[in-house]
């Protein structure tokens, strides 16, 4: 028969599996620091029935269960070595396979000398910790996956005080560690794999605070002295829709404590553009510009030199667009709708600008005492310029806004106004 088997220098007291105590508690260099893993790995295999054994040196720890009443309900005491403890078989309810595996070799990897392998047969060894647990197909997709749960140190690209960054390996989902152990059920994808140091994690060894992890991504990506790391992570932070760009998160990002000279450099010599102005640009300047979400262009702004920053659009309260040379038709149609104005004796005594719109329902909008139309709304016809000319001229005049009575008022006005001009009617 086959096992997984998971071994390690030095011989588990019994203690070890059912105290619940930590002997590894603030000492960095080590995993473990709750003192719950080994008993709820020992409860999950308990569970769900597995061919488990347990040696010290050469001696076989037995475990069994043994059912006792609790109340109106039967539940499953585990027994080591023929001694009762106070641990059941639900306990960690919510563990899965490799959080049970992940533990053992965790503890495998605190004490030395650790070795993961799969085995055709038992063979105690004086002096080790070994666990066997029966081989089935589960197992054989953990193994096949091993480098999900474990960082492997020859997929490091990078690394400091903050963590390390690992290249990927295939598979596009986010694979994050703490010190080396998978810490983190990621449902999206990213750029490269990432292993913090310091983030804090529950009983579950998994992490307790979402926005701790991106603040820890980010501080590591900050912390980077490889440009092309820099350039891959940004130019994938919008296109690919990655961890890395996500920003529902509380951190401030701009943080020089962490900034490499090499992450700096890249900002400002870069041509960054936020999500929300790269509707703007045609498809040959947007060649020249890394996309990233408005968030983190907001966070980075400000390290960016001028002459890299993309500042063409403009605001009008949340409307934003940004001027443009009319294309002949746009301006064959512009002119056709003055030439109305002047026929109906009508003056438009303001300039007048043609511009991109972000929101292209927008046909129009004012700058202090310059109307600017939208080259969507040209595009339709002279009927809908000459109505928007007339909307964005009242709303000049009289400064007035849409959809209010001052705004009905002006209209009214303005067109009683023009019929008395017209028949020289004086009232």
């Amino acid at each position: 028969m086959k096992y997984l088997k998971i071994s390690n220098a030095g011989e588990i007291e019994n203690a070890a599996l059912y105290l619940l105590a930590s002997t590894k508690r603030g000492q960095s260099g080590k995993i473990g620091q709750f003192g719950s893993g080994n008993k709820y790995q020992l409860c999950f295999f308990a569970r769900n029935h597995y061919d488990y054994k347990v040696f010290a040196g050469t001696r076989e720890i037995e475990i069994s269960t043994v059912p006792t009443q609790l109340r109106d309900q039967t539940v499953n005491v585990i027994y080591i070595d023929g001694k009762e403890t106070s641990l059941t078989d639900q306990m960690g309810p919510s563990w899965k396979l490799w959080q049970a595996i992940r533990e053992i070799y965790c503890n495998a990897i605190d004490e030395g000398g650790q070795r993961i392998e799969v085995v055709d047969e038992i063979v105690p060894v004086h002096g080790e910790t070994q666990f066997y647990i029966g081989f089935n197909a589960s197992i054989q997709d953990f193994m096949d996956n091993f480098h999900q749960y474990f960082a492997n140190d020859e997929d490091v690209i990078f690394s400091c005080s903050v963590g390390r960054i690992l290249r990927k390996r295939g598979d596009k989902r986010a694979n994050i560690y703490r010190k080396g152990i998978k810490c983190y059920d990621a449902s999206k994808d990213s750029v490269f794999d990432y292993d913090l140091y310091d983030i804090e994690i529950n009983e579950s060894r998994t992490i307790e605070r979402d926005w701790q992890l991106y603040e820890g991504i980010w501080k590591l990506i900050q912390s980077c002295t490889d440009e092309e790391i820099i350039f891959q992570i940004f130019s994938k932070l919008l296109k690919d829709d990655v961890l890395e760009g996500e920003t529902g998160f509380l951190c401030t990002l701009r943080n020089t404590f962490f900034q490499s000279e090499e992450f700096k450099r890249f900002l400002s010599e870069r041509r960054i553009i936020p999500i929300t102005y790269a509707s703007f640009l045609t498809v040959e300047e947007l060649a020249n510009y890394i996309v990233i979400p408005q968030k983190i262009y907001s966070e980075f702004k400000i390290q960016i030199k001028k002459d890299k920053v993309f500042d063409d659009v403009k605001s009008k309260g949340n409307v934003l667009y940004r001027t443009v040379i009319p294309s002949p038709m746009i301006e064959a149609t512009l002119n056709r709708a003055l030439e109305f104005f002047k026929e109906c004796d009508l003056e438009i005594p303001y300039d007048i600008q043609v511009a991109k719109f972000e929101d292209r329902k927008i046909y129009g909008t004012t700058d202090d005492n310059i109307i600017v139309l939208s080259d969507i709304g040209i595009e339709r016809g002279i009927q809908e310029t000459i109505d928007s000319i007339i909307e964005e001229y009242i709303h000049i005049k009289y400064n007035c806004f849409d959809k209010t009575r001052e705004m009905q008022s002006a209209i009214i006005r303005e067109w009683i106004g023009y019929m008395k001009k017209k028949n020289t009617y004086l009232i």
